[in-house]
């Protein structure tokens, strides 16, 4: 009898919703176990560096120059490619400087805060005037114009508030 083919486990895939926090965790948790190994690099430098060095031997061998940095550092247990993987990593991980960027980001988080407030401001006069029976703008019934009144400064608060956490995001670290 031919047994069937079995078929292999599928790999874990998190929810499109969580993709994110798992892409996060990943991140974190390679960051945390390349922080570990260059503390585990320093520390074999360290105690490399802190053993006394060995009297040179007086034979024939005592002619030879002494070991090259990159000698005692493979003697150290430092790998030049390891510690230039983790060099490049840190690299990559620090911002890049894109003074353009800020000063863009700042002129439209100016404006947004800006148009909030005209959009706060309008919107209380508009509120101030529903109440008024005699005014051309109570077109519609007084609720309509209350509601889109203060509809209107609520978009105005979310513009006020996108604007500030523009601003904060490209200036304050």
């Amino acid at each position: 009898m031919d047994n069937p083919p079995r078929r292999e486990p599928r790999k874990f895939e998190p929810p499109p919703w969580e993709r994110d926090a798992f892409e996060e965790l990943r991140r974190r948790k390679e960051q945390e176990r390349a922080e570990r190994e260059l503390q585990e690099a320093l520390e074999r430098a360290r105690q490399a560096a802190a053993q006394p060095p060995a009297p040179p031997p007086q034979s024939a061998e005592s002619e030879k120059p002494p070991p090259s940095q990159q000698e005692a550092a493979e003697a150290a247990g430092l790998d030049e490619r390891a510690v230039e993987r983790m060099l490049i990593q840190l690299s990559l991980e620090e911002p890049k400087a894109t003074t353009h960027v800020a000063t863009l980001a700042n002129a439209v988080a100016a404006a947004m805060a800006a148009a909030g407030l005209g959009f706060v401001v309008w919107s209380a006069v508009l509120f101030a005037r529903t109440r008024t029976a005699g005014d051309a703008v109570a077109v519609a019934s007084p609720l309509v114009t209350t509601i889109a009144s203060l509809l209107m400064m609520l978009w105005g608060f979310m513009m006020i508030g996108g604007g500030v956490l523009l601003w904060r995001r490209h200036n304050v670290r």
